[in-house]
């Protein structure tokens, strides 16, 4: 959605000043991901991608442990053999989302 915001006032000496923001253009678009499941999981996560995109999984420590690639549809990794804990995923595609996954036995 684009917008436009714009302030006219004068500064603490007295002169004008005009400032304004404008809106880039860009227009939100539908994420990557649609769904991720299940959340906490104790190995096999499932994913439903509207878009290809690339799966980069940090653990506590900002350590890449997993990078894969995947194709629009259904893709599932299997986290079993990684440590219970949080882990920081980003989805990258036409958008990038970050968001957590908690792997715990």
């Amino acid at each position: 959605m684009d917008w436009t915001a714009l302030f006219l006032g004068q500064l603490a000496c007295g002169a004008p000043v005009t400032c304004g923001a404008i809106g880039t253009g860009i227009v939100q678009e539908a994420g990557v991901r649609t769904t991720i499941s299940p959340n906490p999981t104790t190995g096999p996560v499932q994913m439903q991608l509207t878009g290809a995109a690339r799966l980069t999984l940090l653990d506590a420590s900002g350590r890449v442990v997993l990078n894969e690639r995947f194709g629009a549809g259904t893709a599932q990794v299997d986290l079993s053999a990684l440590a219970d804990g949080v882990y920081t995923a980003q989805l990258s595609g036409t958008v990038t989302e970050t968001f957590r996954i908690v792997k715990a036995n």
